[in-house]
């Protein structure tokens, strides 16, 4: 038998490892049928030198039996010189005879070899029956070295066939690629394919498919039943041909299958919707392209109606209101329009057109305004009555506020132009003043209240009118009487803007009352008083009169200081003739006083709605569409 270094790797063609031992079992050297021919080959190796170690002569101590040189030269020789020894021993002759005593009978050790061997074996012996156990087990190893050497010599001649034989050709197999397999594409071998798969495919698709658990779990994740209703034809998913029930349904495969049905079914009838928009008070849907837009309904700013009487420059300067939703909110100066004494308003061409009209009454009539029964004005006099003054674009004719809805207690301004003194032909304006209340009522008509209206109640049966405080911020004056400075010091007015009582001066007579308290203005040199009772005769000297002629008079002047006034309180713009600014005279009132607390007196007086809000019934189906209005 050869050896073989060429190949150390396991099953090599030509190697013993690859041949079986199909013997017996063989007990006594541990050799099983089924093992390799190199492992029975190293067991009886291993037994073979075991043998000859312990057959081996010179291991033996001979010194006992009296052989120090010329000993046995091989086991065989050492057994005989044992047997002869023995037969010494027993006086037992070469011819079978025996010499009695010459071979003693003694105990002896046995070596510890054999009781590794055979556990059951004493550790001593008697002589004769250790001679025989030794002849025994000699013979014993001497059949299975005989029997080994005969496997041997069979193994010899199979190994030997083994290596003269021609060793088979082993080619790795390869095919064509169907489609590329990470870089590898066309014919690879099977060993490259596998590892180019399992390294950069397998590995990428497991981390992103997850784990064999996770894609169970998914599959169960299921959340349409068989039961639930298609949106498309509202039957059950399990009348759907393609959708696979719960009964079958165990793969990533049937999710996915599944999962297209469900899509599939919710595209079809998300296709075929066709969409509907309602607008509602506060906001436009429109839907168009498929984009749903949602827009505040929002009107924009639009002029109230009522104020034709509004033209030239004023035209685009109305009042106005906007809607927002069911909001109404609105804005800009109301001008109380003037009669103009011929059936008509005075036209409102600018903010300050009023300022030198010289009348009081509002105008009742067509395109002006009108009293209700408690005499409060209602706007936008169509003829017939009061009419709405929220424009149609706002809201309809028949659509209506839910309430009234006032503006916070305020105060209407008017302007009139007053001469520095009768006959000057130099104006200024003076700002008069209303305490009024402004209200939007249910049906869309403004109504303004003057403070007399204010201040009573329909049930009262004596009506306190001019009793408020509101009496402080209303104008009233006697007409040509002379205008006040409110900035100086005004004591006991009571409302009053005006003093119909003069200065008293010495042209006009005496006037002078026992006992009054006066004081001396615009002193003129050489008028003396200290005979009635003034100490001094100087401007500003105050003194109770204890006569009625002065020694001289002539032209200072005395206030009677009991009076409501200080004379430092008029405009005193005196010429020759006259004593200071006065009241106009205004052309349409009956009486020959003005007094803002009546209705009838407010013509020209102004008002901002600015703050005003009011709402429409949140059930209205009065829509109005958004209007984008550019700035």
């Amino acid at each position: 038998m050869k050896p073989l270094n060429l190949d150390n790797r396991p099953c090599s063609p030509v190697s013993s490892n690859c041949v079986i031992w199909q013997g017996p079992t063989l007990d006594c050297i541990n050799l099983c049928t089924g093992d390799t021919i190199s492992d029975v080959m190293a067991k009886m190796a291993e037994e073979l030198c075991t043998l000859l170690d312990q057959t081996n002569v010179d291991n033996y101590d001979l010194t006992c039996l009296g052989v120090t040189s010329c000993g046995p030269k091989d086991f065989q020789a050492l057994i005989q010189l044992l047997i002869d020894k023995i037969c010494e021993l027993n006086n037992i002759n070469p011819d079978g005879t025996k010499d009695e005593p010459a071979c003693p009978d003694c105990v002896v050790t046995v070596a510890p070899c054999l009781r590794e061997q055979d556990s059951n074996l004493p550790a001593t012996m008697q002589l004769l029956d250790y001679v025989q156990f030794l002849a025994n087990k000699i013979c014993s190893i001497i059949d299975i070295i005989t029997n080994l050497q005969i496997e041997i010599d069979n193994l010899n001649i199979r190994v030997t066939i083994l290596e003269e034989a021609t060793p088979p050709s082993f080619v790795i197999p390869s095919f064509t690629l169907a489609c590329q397999i990470g870089t590898l594409t066309g014919t690879q071998f099977i060993n490259i394919i596998l590892q180019e798969f399992i390294n950069n495919v397998w590995c990428d698709f497991y981390a992103t498919t997850g784990t064999t658990t996770e894609l169970s779990n998914a599959v169960q994740s299921i959340c349409i039943l068989d039961t639930d209703l298609q949106l498309t034809t509202g039957t059950p998913f399990l009348t759907n041909p393609n959708w696979i029930q719960s009964a079958s349904y165990n793969t990533v495969a049937d999710a996915i299958n599944n999962i297209w049905v469900a899509l599939c079914d919710v595209y079809n009838a998300v296709d075929n919707i066709s969409l509907t928009v309602q607008d509602t008070n506060s906001i436009d849907l429109n839907y168009t392209g498929g984009v749903l837009t949602a827009n505040i309904q929002d009107t924009g700013w639009k002029d109230l109606d009522g104020f034709a009487f509004y033209t030239g420059a004023m035209a685009s300067d109305k009042p106005q209101c906007r809607r927002i939703g069911n909001q109404i909110h609105f804005r800009g100066a109301v001008y109380v329009p003037i009669n103009n004494g011929a059936g008509a308003p005075v036209l409102l061409t600018g903010a300050n057109t009023y300022n030198n009209v010289y009348r009081a009454n509002p105008y009742v009539g067509a395109g002006g305004v009108i009293y209700d029964a408690e005499s409060r004005i209602l706007f936008n006099n169509t003829g017939v009555g009061a009419a709405s003054v929220i424009p149609a674009t706002v809201l309809d004719a028949g659509t209506n506020l839910d309430s009234s809805y006032s503006v916070p207690q305020l105060v209407a301004t008017r302007k009139l132009d007053v001469e520095t003194f009768v006959g000057s032909g130099i104006t200024g304006a003076i700002q008069l003043t209303a305490a009024i209340n402004v209200t939007i009522l249910p049906n869309k008509t403004l109504r303004l209240s003057s403070l007399n209206v204010i201040e009573q109640e329909l049930t009262d049966l004596a009506p306190f009118i001019g009793s408020s405080l509101l009496n402080g911020l209303t104008s009233n004056f006697t007409l040509r009487s002379w205008i006040i400075n409110q900035r100086n010091h005004v004591r006991q007015i009571d409302g009053n803007m005006s003093l119909s009582q003069a200065p008293i001066i010495g042209l006009l007579g005496s006037g002078i009352v026992i006992g009054e308290l006066y004081r001396i203005i615009n002193y003129t040199p050489g008028d003396d008083f200290t005979n009635i009772g003034a100490l001094l005769n100087a401007d500003n000297q105050t003194f109770i009169a204890t006569g009625i002629t002065p020694t001289v008079w002539t032209g200072s002047q005395l206030i009677p200081l009991s009076s409501a006034l200080h004379y430092d309180s008029f405009y005193n713009t005196l010429g020759p003739g006259y004593t200071g600014s006065q009241w106009p005279f205004l052309i349409d009132l009956a009486t020959p006083d003005f007094d803002a607390a009546r209705t009838n007196n407010l013509g020209g007086f102004i008002f901002r709605l600015d703050g005003l809000m009011a709402y429409v019934d949140p059930c209205t189906t009065d829509i109005k569409s958004y209007e984008c209005i550019p700035p």
